[in-house]
């Protein structure tokens, strides 16, 4: 919720055209209000992963809450807004839904449930690379797919996207492409792991 509302704080005059359903565009939620929600979930998201139980805050979920935030952060805010640039702004939505969640939530779930960070070697450094590599393709889909609606609102606000750069069915011709690819890549897997 934090690194979403954050966004929408940001964005309400592109939300306005592109998304004039949502509560701040529409003006039935204040942005006065926006911020305590979105500070709300911030503090009690890493309140929860950061001072929880030993058990349930690991090293791992503490450092994926960390880099998740960091990285929303710098996706939204200025002065860095790296939503700005296309490129960047693929490579932060891609490292956080596609890496970083995969890797931290494997590891923390490893360390909670064996009480140790279990090696990533082997089979077990293959599933997870399996995942993630699934999950970076999958990631790359969106950071694609989800400013092909939102030209409108960019072009009027000014922002970067590949949908403006290239035109939406090139850039949806890519991430459907990528999204099959990602797809066909795990039938290959779990044709050649029965086989």
């Amino acid at each position: 919720v934090f690194i979403t509302g954050l966004n929408q704080l940001l964005d309400v005059e592109a939300d306005r055209i592109n998304k004039p359903e949502l509560p701040l565009a529409k003006g039935v939620l204040s942005m006065r209000a926006g911020v305590v929600i979105v500070v709300a979930c911030l503090a009690a998201g890493l309140g929860v992963g950061l001072l929880g139980p030993a058990h349930l805050s690991t090293v791992p979920l503490r450092l994926t809450l960390l880099g998740s935030a960091a990285l929303g952060t710098a996706y939204s805010l200025p002065p860095v807004r790296l939503k700005r640039f296309p490129l960047l702004a693929s490579l932060c939505i891609t490292a956080v839904r596609g890496a970083m969640v995969n890797w931290g939530f494997y590891a923390h779930a490893a360390q909670a449930v064996y009480g140790q960070a279990l090696a990533l070697t082997g089979p077990t450094a293959l599933k997870c690379a399996a995942a993630t590599g699934f999950y970076l393709l999958f990631g790359v889909v969106i950071a694609l797919l989800k400013d092909i609606p939102d030209v409108a609102g960019d072009e009027a606000v000014g922002t970067s996207t590949f949908a403006r750069r290239f035109g939406r069915d090139r850039v949806f011709a890519v991430a459907t492409t990528t999204l099959t690819a990602a797809f066909g890549a795990v039938g290959a897997g779990l044709v050649w792991a029965v086989a």
